[in-house]
């Protein structure tokens, strides 16, 4: 029904962005990503069309009447309006296209929202999300110190979401910062004391880190906290050798927030 009020509604205003990018959330939740990623193509372009128009618009009055500065002043909210439009569009299509598998194009729509001279036209609440998504982008294509960095940026910004912890932990044992990943885990468990994950990847972490007797905790009690997951079981005269393991790929835990809204 929701699909079928927005094809109406872009029916009769098919340039407005804010439907385009309504249809493109509902179309990306039922997995239709090429046609959601059609869509926010769409909702860029009229964005930044506006955005142009709305900076003709302000010549001609620099020309005609005003200053510059009075013309700015008149024109400000809504070319605030505009610009953050097209940031929010990008952010969004950056996420479905992370759900394509097109992380480098993902990556690229992400340093654009989040550069220095762009960063304020982004959404307050979507920034920790995007910084994190960047993160999930350069973990995917093996840049795990990258990978990291933006970790942090999403970390600072919203502390309490174990999810971003649990993600920089995991690019923390790959740059065999074992210490740190420890540290992360641990807070992660102080939020999610069931996390059977965290548990078992903090054992490897302690580890690598020589501390034996509390690795073996860590294991053993990952497979109390979930005795049905076989990818929990060790065979311990094997994993001498083996200093981090991958449970599933970068995003995919099952806490991790919804990437595109």
């Amino acid at each position: 029904r929701a699909l079928d009020d927005l094809d109406t509604a872009l029916g009769l205003s098919p340039s407005d962005a804010r439907w385009l990018e309504q249809r493109a959330l509902i179309l990306a939740r039922q997995h239709h990503l090429d046609a959601a990623e059609a869509d926010l193509d769409a909702a860029v372009a009229c964005a930044e069309a506006a955005a142009e128009k709305r900076a003709d618009v302000a010549a001609g009055l620099e020309s005609a009447v005003l200053d510059a500065g009075d013309a700015a002043h008149v024109l400000a909210p809504g070319s605030a309006q505009v610009a953050g439009a097209t940031s929010r569009a990008l952010h969004k299509r950056a996420a479905v296209r992370f759900l394509q598998g097109r992380y480098e194009e993902s990556a690229e729509d992400l340093a654009l929202v989040l550069a220095e001279d762009r960063l304020a036209q982004l959404e307050r609440e979507r920034r920790p999300a995007a910084h994190f998504l960047l993160g999930l982008c350069h973990a995917r294509l093996g840049h795990h110190e990258a990978a990291v960095t933006s970790f942090n940026e999403a970390v600072a910004l919203r502390p309490a979401v174990a999810a971003f912890r649990h993600e920089r932990a995991k690019a923390l044992q790959l740059c065999r910062e074992h210490a740190a990943a420890v540290a992360d885990f641990t807070s992660v468990l102080q939020r999610q004391p069931g996390n059977a994950r965290a548990r078992f990847r903090r054992g490897f972490a302690f580890k690598a880190l020589g501390e034996f007797d509390r690795a073996a905790e860590d294991f053993e009690g990952a497979k109390l906290l979930d005795p049905h997951a076989p990818e929990l079981v060790l065979n311990y005269a094997r994993i001498h050798a083996i200093d981090v393991i991958e449970l599933c790929a970068p995003g995919d835990e099952p806490d991790t927030p919804p990437l595109i809204f």
